[in-house]
């Protein structure tokens, strides 16, 4: 289905009335798990729920069937099957899949007849639905009432994202940076944090300086020498090994870096700072 800004507004539109006339004061959590490509509760029929379900990607990517169209997701993307609405996931299980899944049922007067999706541009889905699922995994004191308070707060952060075209349209920064900081010691290219961000390289490269002051690479270099520098002060590692677990491939590279960077080489830099 090809879809206009027209057609895509008055969709945001539909969602945004739907969130509105959810009770959200009488949220309740049915259902919270995390998923990886190793779980065995994967459901790969077509099914829907007497609930909300929320998915959100943590790593990975799924391709969805739902009524009246199909769509691919992954990393930081939020996935919503209002109650009643079938739908089919497709995942690779050969590839790295790890998704956060919570079921929410709340009563509402405006009901949606097929799925949403959004982006966590800025990391607030992510933190929320890590909060709810450590509430909920460590059955603490006063643990539902904090999970209440998060679902709200999720909910709430779900109007906002619908009813102001800004909050959906920027801040992709934020998502690349979600992911730089997730995969430091990989190999991080200007093309793939373009594909995470849904921007062209060049229009991501533009934004990165005007946002942050810095490139996309020098904002990574910059993140591992930071790495480095904790590493060296708070622990007695190898600082060839710390250049390893702070994402150098090359120890000698790591050593012109981080002198270029602090004026001093590793082994000094430990010297003058760890007590």
């Amino acid at each position: 289905m090809e879809y206009t800004q027209n057609s895509l507004n008055n969709d945001y539109k539909l969602i945004l009335e739907h969130l509105s006339s959810t009770d959200i004061s009488k949220a309740k959590m049915v259902f919270c798990e995390k998923i990886t490509e190793t779980s065995s509760i994967w459901n790969f029929n077509r099914h829907s729920h007497d609930f909300t379900e929320y998915i959100f990607i943590l790593d990975g990517k799924m391709r969805i069937d739902v009524p009246g169209k199909k769509i691919t997701k992954a990393q930081y993307d939020l996935i919503v099957y209002p109650k009643g609405v079938r739908h089919q996931e497709y995942v690779n299980m050969l590839e790295r899949q790890q998704i956060i899944c919570i079921g929410i049922s709340a009563p509402c007067t405006i009901p949606l007849k097929t799925s949403y999706e959004m982006c966590d541009n800025n990391g607030v889905i992510r933190w929320l639905f890590e909060q709810i699922y450590l509430e909920h995994t460590k059955h603490a004191l006063k643990g539902e009432e904090i999970i209440h308070t998060y679902i709200m707060a999720f909910f709430l952060h779900m109007q906002r994202y619908f009813a102001d075209s800004e909050s959906r349209q920027q801040n992709f920064i934020g998502r690349c940076t979600c992911y730089i900081h997730d995969h430091i010691k990989e190999n991080i290219s200007v093309e793939k944090l373009s594909k995470i961000a849904y921007v062209s390289p060049s229009h991501l490269a533009r934004s990165f300086k005007k946002t942050l002051g810095v490139s996309p690479l020098q904002y990574i270099k910059a993140c591992r020498i930071e790495i480095a520098k904790r590493l060296l002060v708070s622990t007695n590692t190898y600082i060839g090994d710390i250049a390893a677990l702070a994402g150098f491939n090359d120890a000698k590279y790591f050593y012109r870096v981080f002198k270029a960077q602090t004026k001093m080489t590793p082994r000094e830099y430990r010297n003058y700072y760890k007590t």
